[in-house]
């Protein structure tokens, strides 16, 4: 059982760098049999894989990286209510007149912020509206809501960026 968990994180970390790997290279690079590597995977795909995606450059793509951070304000309210705000700040209502604008993720967390969502958009200007939507959505219970605009990714899912020595750029004088 303990060889299945090791064997299952170590597939884990390979499908976190390429999702779309081969599987006979994966069943080479991880000792095992490709029906082994093909069940795992169904496994795992059922158990916590939530879904495949891509990292992609939003810079080739005409896009900004944006983080909206949001702070909860010290009104009382009941837990339930409070879950219901957020849920509808990702429901794909909003989403839809978040022109421009894709979510691509949404953090609950447990620090100085209590809410991160990552946004792409074409611009500052749609960011600020996607910021807008979401105060007239759960404005009641924000205390604090900014836009940072993410200049370089270093990693992302997992993944270095490709393209790091553009990162030097930042710092020249």
């Amino acid at each position: 059982m303990k060889d299945m968990k090791k064997d299952k994180e170590k597939l884990i970390k390979d499908l976190r760098k390429n999702s779309k790997e081969n599987i006979d290279i994966l069943a080479r690079r991880n000792g095992c049999s490709r029906q082994k590597i093909w069940r795992m995977i169904k496994d795992l795909e059922k158990k916590i894989i939530w879904g495949h995606t891509i990292v992609f450059s939003r810079e080739l793509l005409g896009l900004k990286h944006f983080i909206i951070t949001m702070d909860f304000n010290t009104k009382p309210l009941s837990e339930k209510f409070r879950l219901e705000k957020i849920q509808r700040t990702i429901s794909e209502e909003l989403e839809k007149q978040m022109k421009n604008i894709s979510l691509d993720c949404f953090y609950f967390a447990h620090g100085p912020h209590d809410i991160f969502i990552e946004i792409s958009a074409k611009g500052i200007k749609d960011a600020v509206n996607a910021r807008n939507l979401i105060c007239r959505e759960i404005g009641d219970c924000i205390k604090d809501i900014t836009v940072s605009e993410i200049l370089f990714n270093l990693v992302e899912n997992g993944i270095r960026n490709p393209e790091i020595k553009k990162f030097k750029d930042f710092y020249r004088d």
